[in-house]
């Protein structure tokens, strides 16, 4: 019956905004330059596209002739990754990788495909040396000051710790960090595709019918697996509101109510792992719905003036 309880609970946490946009007619996309230094890439670009910067398709042609990726899939030849805001609409992607770099090409998939655009530049020997981006955010002294650090530099997964994470033990902190990293692609505007990825990823079954079949037949043996499950999911959830209100700055809503939303639901992810019964992480899921309540009541004159249309 607990069991039972959760999965309800975690029914009635809310679902995202939806995506933010599909015509991209007015919008622009420069790459300023690609620079090779060794086994160093550094690339420069102005975006003012309806995606934030990770979730642009960013595609590097070879001089062997194959093709290296990185956006919703990362080629196994990309690593130590590093994806900053310089300044206004301008943005800095570092990484490494041992193949030969020609071309690269940059695209936004939410665009629609009449108002598809995309930029691209060859990548040219530097003579000078820069540094691969190291963790940025992880060593700032509070969840603020990360979580605004974090709306605007973008780091790999195995450099900043989440912070959900940094609360445990190191013997649960590196499960922790696995469960961001398995999940961090199904993360979307699409709510309902987002939900089927981490369902597959997660708990490709149906929860509640197995659990219902696990009451039935009484055997306690079934509990923990559906338990765990269940709180994963719910986990999944929280973080998608997470990036669906980090999505809605671009959409007009402030950094400051931004951050505030971010930072209450991070503490909250930090108690719902904390808490050992049901009914104490039921607690914390209503206190999330509240919260999302308060920051779309929020949000919405914002929005609206930001679209042209007064609140």
């Amino acid at each position: 019956m607990r069991l039972l309880l959760l999965i309800a609970a975690a029914l009635l946490l809310p679902v995202a905004y939806g995506q933010v946009y599909q015509d991209c007619s007015g919008r622009n996309l420069t790459v300023q330059s690609c620079s090779v230094y060794e086994d160093r890439v550094k690339v420069r670009f102005h975006s003012t596209m309806p995606s934030r910067p990770e979730q642009l398709s960013y595609r590097f042609s070879t001089s062997q002739g194959t093709t290296l990726h990185y956006g919703t899939s990362v080629s196994p030849d990309i690593a130590d990754v590093g994806l900053k805001a310089i300044r206004g609409s301008e943005y800095e992607l570092t990484f490494w990788t041992s193949q030969t770099l020609a071309v690269v090409h940059l695209s936004d998939p939410q665009c629609t495909q009449a108002t598809y655009k995309s930029a691209s530049a060859d990548c040219l020997l530097s003579a000078a040396a820069f540094p691969l981006e190291g963790t940025v955010c992880g060593n700032l002294p509070s969840v603020q000051a990360r979580v605004r650090c974090r709306l605007y530099v973008i780091e790999p997964p195995q450099l900043d710790t989440p912070e959900e994470c940094r609360v445990l033990a190191p013997t649960s902190r590196a499960g922790c960090v696995t469960f961001h990293r398995e999940l961090l692609p199904c993360l979307g505007d699409d709510t309902a595709e987002s939900l089927r990825c981490a369902r597959s990823v997660i708990a490709p079954g149906d929860i509640a019918a197995e659990a219902a079949a696990c009451n039935v037949s009484g055997a306690a043996s079934c509990l923990p697996a559906l338990r765990d499950k269940a709180y994963r999911m719910t986990r999944f959830r929280l973080l998608l509101l997470r990036h669906q209100a980090r999505s809605l700055l671009s959409r007009g809503v402030t950094e400051e109510l931004v951050v505030d939303f971010i930072s209450n639901l991070e503490v909250r992810m930090q108690a719902f792992n904390s808490v050992s019964t049901a009914a104490e992480k039921v607690n914390i899921i209503t206190q999330v719905k509240q919260l999302w309540e308060e920051f779309l009541y929020n949000a919405e004159p914002q929005v609206l003036q930001h679209e042209g249309r007064q609140p």
